[in-house]
């Protein structure tokens, strides 16, 4: 069974931000979390207990259940950007 995958509300307003190219890319990597959810590195901390993708030099940040099988992406933003706010 796949991992089901939640945007927090976030994610929206960064994604209308990004060049359409990155966008597209960002769901195929999104698709690829939901198949193997500890594939993304995990975050040390202020960030512990989430995980980060590479998708070029943006990073995608999500957090994963699995007792319930979820995971929430939070946060999609340049790499220098991602952890600042």
């Amino acid at each position: 069974m796949a991992t089901k995958i939640l945007f927090h509300r976030e994610v929206e307003k960064d994604l209308k931000k990004l060049p359409k190219n990155i966008r597209e890319r960002f769901f195929k990597r999104v698709k690829s979390i939901g198949q193997n959810p500890l594939s993304g590195i995990p975050l040390k901390g202020e960030f512990e207990g989430s995980r980060k993708v590479r998708l070029g030099d943006y990073r995608i940040v999500y957090q994963f259940s699995a007792k319930k099988k979820l995971a929430l992406v939070y946060r999609i933003e340049s790499r220098q950007g991602v952890y600042k706010k």
